[in-house]
């Protein structure tokens, strides 16, 4: 199946407990492979302040979580990540 970005980004991002976590912003690409390294994902308010996630540009803004393509099982209706949300509230699972 192919996507395009336009249609992947504002699709919604879950855990694989199935807790929705947010939006697809952005996309992350690898200019020499020209390869997808990660999904940009724009946390809700609440999916934040659980993360610890700071807002980016001066507090202005979303939070947003970067997550590797190898930490994402499926894309369809939503993109479903590996990790579960308590996996995302441990060290280092953003990257």
């Amino acid at each position: 199946m192919l996507i395009r970005d336009n249609e992947l980004k504002k699709r919604r991002v879950h855990t694989s407990d199935g807790r929705a976590i947010g939006v697809v912003e952005s996309l992350e690409i690898d200019t020499e492979s020209l390869r997808i390294t990660a999904v940009i994902a724009r946390l809700e308010s609440e999916v934040a302040k659980q993360l610890g996630a700071k807002k980016s540009m001066l507090g202005l803004g979303h939070a947003e979580l970067r997550v590797a393509i190898d930490r994402v099982s499926g894309i369809g209706d939503a993109v479903v990540l590996r990790a579960s949300f308590a996996d995302l509230q441990g060290p280092d699972e953003q990257d």
